[in-house]
C-alpha cells in the first residue's frame, strides 16, 4: 500500500508539469502527453500504473509506503545530526585581525589579535581526547583573516596530520580567506598538508569590490586576488575552491557582465564553484552602502547563479545538484553539540555571525582540551519540531527550521513556496529545454 509524499510541490507549465520533492530532492518534468496520467496517479497511488513508473516514483520519494512517517524520519535526521558523537566540527579563528576594512564585516574591530600558540595546542588536545570514537573531523580555518597567522596554521596542520594518521578518520580542512595573501606558494603549503578546500570572497565586479575591500595601502585588491586565483587555476591538482560573490544593491547590467566574465574564466572547470550572496547588515550600522531587501537579494542571488551555471559549461545532468535547494539535516552547525567556534584566545562561540563579541561567548577551551560550557545557547534550544507551522510546511526538509539567528531577529523564513516554484520554472526553462 502506498501514499503520496506530503513534500511534493507540483507546478504546471505550458509544456507539462514539474514535480519537486523536498524530502528526496528529486526533480521531474512530465510533458503534456503523460501529464494527466501522472497527476491522476499522484492523486491515487493505488490506481493502475506500469511497474517502471511505480518503482521510479517510489525511488524518487514522490510516493511512499503507507507505513512510512516522513515527519518522524525528518526529526530523527535532525536530532541525530545535532547530537552526533562520531563527528567533530571545529572552526579555528586563527586571527581575529584583518588586513581589510570591509564596512559590513560582523567582526570588524572587535578583538584584533592572532590565535595564541597554546590555543592551537588545546585544540589538538580536544581532538585527541575523542580521537578513538571519531569518524569525521571537519576543521575550518577562519578569522578575521586566517592567513595573517599562516605559519602557525601550517604547524597546527602538520601536528594534526601526525596525530590522526593511524586512525580511520575522514578529515576535511577548509580555509576561508579573503584571498589577498593566498599566493601560489601558500596555496601549495596548505595543499601539501591535506587542505584541499578553499573559499575566497569577492564583492561583485572590480569597481564595487575595491570600494568595499581594501587595505591601508592597496585600493585595488581585486587585481591581486584575481591574479592569485588565476595562478592557482593553472595548477594540475585536484582541489575545491568556492568563490563567494557578495553583492550590495548595484548596477545590475555590470553585475551580469561580471557573471559572464566569471563563467568564461571557469568554463568547465568544476574545481571552482560559485555562489552569490547579498550583503547583510548584521550589526545594523552600515553607512553609505545600499543594501538589497531580503526578498530582492534572494531573487538576485538565484538569478546570478542561474546565469553563471548556464554559461559555465557544467554538465546538464549535474545542474539540479548546483541549482535546486537540497534536503538537509540541519541549517548549520550552530545548534550541534559537537561543534565549536574557537576564538583566538580559546573563547568558544556557536554562531559565526556572533564571533568576536565576548557577550556571545558560551564557554572556554581549557589547556587539556576540555570544553567548559557556561550555558546552552538559543541555537541549541531552537527546533522546528516545536513549531506547528514548521512541522506542517512542505519546505521543512530543505530548511529544517532555517537560521536560528535570523528567526530570532526577524521571525522570517529564508524560503517561501512561491519562490521555490519560481526556481523550479526558471530551472526548467533554462536547462530542460
Amino acid at each position: 500500500m502506498y501514499k503520496v509524499s506530503k513534500y511534493n510541490i507540483i507546478e504546471n507549465t505550458e509544456d507539462g508539469v514539474l514535480i519537486y520533492n523536498t524530502f528526496s530532492g528529486c526533480f521531474l518534468f512530465v510533458d503534456n502527453n503523460k501529464k494527466n496520467k501522472i497527476i491522476d496517479f499522484l492523486k491515487n497511488p493505488e490506481s493502475d500504473i506500469d511497474f517502471e513508473t511505480l518503482n521510479n516514483f517510489l525511488e524518487a520519494g514522490f510516493i511512499i509506503r503507507e507505513d512510512f512517517d516522513e515527519i518522524a524520519e525528518l526529526k530523527k535526521i535532525y536530532l541525530s545530526s545535532k547530537k552526533n558523537k562520531d563527528s567533530l566540527s571545529i572552526v579555528v579563528l586563527a586571527s581575529e585581525s584583518c588586513n581589510f576594512s570591509c564596512p559590513y564585516c560582523f567582526i570588524k574591530e572587535k578583538r584584533g589579535f592572532n590565535m595564541k600558540t597554546f590555543v592551537y595546542k588545546s585544540i589538538l588536545n580536544l581532538i585527541k581526547k575523542d580521537i578513538k570514537r571519531l569518524k569525521n573531523l571537519k576543521i575550518q580555518i577562519f578569522g578575521g583573516e586566517p592567513l595573517l597567522n599562516h605559519r602557525n596554521n601550517i604547524l597546527f596542520l602538520k601536528k594534526l596530520n601526525n596525530m590522526i594518521k593511524k586512525y580511520n578518520i575522514n578529515k576535511e580542512v577548509v580555509i576561508i580567506t579573503n584571498g589577498y595573501a593566498l599566493n601560489l606558494k601558500l596555496f601549495k603549503e596548505y595543499l601539501n598538508e591535506g587542505c584541499n578546500n578553499f573559499q575566497i570572497t569577492l564583492d561583485g565586479y572590480p569597481e564595487i569590490h575595491n570600494s568595499l575591500r581594501y587595505t591601508e595601502t592597496d585600493k585595488d585588491t581585486f587585481k591581486r586576488i584575481w591574479n592569485n586565483i588565476n595562478e592557482i587555476k593553472k595548477l594540475d591538482k585536484n582541489f575545491k575552491m568556492t568563490l563567494r560573490i557578495n553583492f550590495p544593491e548595484l548596477d545590475k547590467d555590470k553585475m551580469i557582465g561580471f557573471v559572464d566574465f566569471l563563467s568564461k574564466n571557469f568554463y568547465k572547470d568544476e574545481r571552482f564553484q560559485l555562489y552569490f550572496r547579498q550583503i547583510v547588515d548584521y550589526r545594523k550600522d552600515i553607512k553609505n552602502l545600499n543594501i538589497c531587501s531580503k526578498e530582492d537579494g534572494i531573487k538576485n542571488q538565484f538569478e546570478y547563479s542561474l546565469l553563471y551555471y548556464k554559461k559555465a559549461g557544467i554538465d546538464k545532468n549535474k545542474m539540479a545538484e548546483y541549482f535546486m535547494p537540497k534536503p538537509i539535516s540541519k541549517w548549520c552547525d550552530a545548534g550541534s553539540e559537537n561543534h565549536y567556534i574557537i576564538g583566538a584566545d580559546g573563547l568558544i562561540f556557536k554562531c559565526d555571525v556572533e564571533i568576536g563579541g565576548e557577550e556571545f561567548g558560551c564557554g572556554k577551551l581549557k589547556d587539556n582540551g576540555e570544553v567548559e560550557i557556561y550555558s546552552k545557547t538559543y541555537h541549541q534550544k531552537y527546533s522546528p519540531y516545536n513549531r506547528k507551522k514548521c512541522k506542517n510546511c512542505v519546505l521543512l526538509p530543505i530548511c529544517q527550521g532555517g537560521c536560528a539567528y535570523s528567526y530570532k531577529n526577524t521571525g522570517k523564513c529564508f524560503y517561501t513556496g512561491d519562490f521555490i516554484r519560481k526556481i523550479m520554472r526558471d530551472f526548467h526553462y533554462n536547462f530542460n529545454n
